[in-house]
């Protein structure tokens, strides 16, 4: 377990420490499976969540005179390493959640958005909410990424930036005549690429695609948003 230090003020003076409502409606139909994970982060884009902070002693100094100087604590948020030696911040929902889960932190509140920027900083690789329940849920891979980046987390085939990058790296592709874009169940992404004469040219389709691929793995955009990649399929034109 690890802790970093807490801006010394939240926006969020006053707060009772309760749950939002629209929020735990969300993660109870996500508990149900009526609905999916990206209506849970779509929540957590305008949703106050709670830090969990722990005093931290500082390192004791000297006095110019020789004396030890006095023990100074600080208030920090914790971290939590996981078996693989990669980083999560917990987060949670209530004052309810967070004691169930460690009855000595204290709640910090804070948007979701800005714990999720904080994690990124501190390398943590995924958002934690509710850890010992009622609904327990990660965020990690893009949808962390969309929450820190304070956008909702869109399927890749209805993100209107993923599409559009998709179809700039395509562009002027020699023999290429068109490109489908669907969803798929083992990708995010299925590419249909059109060839023209690819029955006809032998290599002609592999060349295409060969070249579909190259282009768009040097994408950043595409890189950072797609999980699970894309599959690619050629069609004759």
């Amino acid at each position: 377990m690890t802790a970093y230090a807490l801006p010394p003020v939240s926006q969020f003076a006053g707060d009772d420490g309760s749950a939002d409502p629209a929020l735990t409606a969300v993660l109870m139909a996500y508990a149900a499976g009526q609905v999916g994970l990206y209506a849970v982060q779509r929540a957590l884009v305008s949703a106050r969540v709670l830090v969990p902070v722990v005093a931290e002693l500082a390192e004791l100094g000297q006095a110019p005179d020789g004396r030890r100087a006095e023990k100074t604590t600080h208030m920090s948020s914790v971290t939590i390493t996981g078996r693989d030696g990669r980083l999560a911040q917990p987060m949670f929902t209530s004052i309810a959640a967070l004691t169930a889960w460690n009855p000595q932190a204290r709640p910090f509140p804070s948007s979701a958005v800005d714990v999720a920027r904080g994690a990124y900083a501190q390398g943590a690789v995924a958002l934690v909410i509710d850890m010992a329940g009622p609904v327990d849920v990660v965020l990690e891979g893009p949808s962390m990424l969309a929450l820190a980046e304070c956008r909702v987390w869109l399927p890749a085939v209805e993100d209107p930036e993923v599409l559009a990058a998709v179809g700039d790296a395509l562009a002027g592709l020699p023999g290429l005549a068109g490109v489908d874009v669907s969803a798929s169940a083992e990708a995010d992404l299925t590419l249909t690429l059109h060839v023209l004469g690819a029955d006809d040219v032998p290599g002609s389709a592999r060349d295409v695609a060969q070249e579909a691929a190259q282009r768009l793995a040097t994408v950043d955009l595409l890189r950072v948003r797609l999980e699970r990649g894309l599959d690619l399929a050629v069609t004759p034109t």
